[in-house]
């Protein structure tokens, strides 16, 4: 915890050098957006925490609506959207392109983060770096758990919260969790989702006041087909 304080103050120090040799106007925006992007996700891994217990008693209605609010504040809003609305920022961009930066980086980091969340069950560890099911032992409450959760008849679904999150989960019951999330149809559902969050993000920066839009339509693919 020490360590991570630290190097939050480093990281203010070393924006406020960078800060200095910018027009003031510019350096207040930009810090007022870096302090948002620092709010954002605090809250963004504040909920995915409470998610970890909560899904036991909140309505099950709500589960997707709550893994999605997890996705938009720990991920997209942090991997994506802030990273270009500060750097506009820092350029003096105007609040028309940053409103349009915020309209592509969204839906961008959303899908960015749903591909994650399919990585993390079905990932080659060789590429990720990961264990194979690595969310699947840590039981993360993903868009993806909870899209199967909704698709599955209680018996099975009282099946899947039993295993799900279980440190000692052996290589054929990760095999069986992987299976289960396949034959409900929730990773095709999350594929669909990724893809739409793509055509949205190609859509708002067709009509964004930009420059750079060749550049930054060069973006969609890594981040939404990556498999790492």
């Amino acid at each position: 915890m020490l360590l991570g304080d630290l190097l939050q103050s480093w990281s203010d120090d070393l924006l406020t050098d960078g800060l200095r040799s910018l027009p003031p106007e510019n350096g207040f925006e930009a810090r007022t957006e870096f302090e948002r992007m620092r709010l954002d996700v605090t809250i963004g891994q504040y909920l995915d925490l409470v998610e970890e217990r909560a899904w036991r008693v909140v309505p099950e209605e709500d589960a997707l609506l709550r893994a999605e609010r997890v996705i938009l504040y720990k991920s997209a809003k942090y991997s994506v959207e802030a990273p270009l609305v500060i750097g506009a920022r820092l350029g003096g961009a105007t609040d028309e392109q940053v409103d349009a930066l915020r309209a592509f980086g969204v839906p961008l980091g959303i899908a960015f983060q749903l591909r994650d969340d399919l990585l993390g069950v079905f990932g080659d560890p060789s590429v990720t770096g990961k264990p194979a099911g690595d969310d699947l032992v840590e039981g993360k409450r993903t868009v993806l758990i909870a899209l199967t959760r909704s698709m599955m008849p209680p018996g099975a679904r009282r099946l899947l919260d039993e295993l799900l999150g279980d440190p000692h989960l052996s290589p054929p019951q990760i095999t069986l969790l992987q299976n289960t999330l396949r034959e409900s149809g929730a990773v095709d559902r999350v594929e669909r989702m990724i893809e739409a969050n793509a055509l949205r993000a190609r859509a708002a920066l067709k009509a964004a006041p930009l420059v750079e839009r060749d550049n930054l339509a060069s973006l969609i693919a890594p981040l939404t087909q990556r498999v790492s």
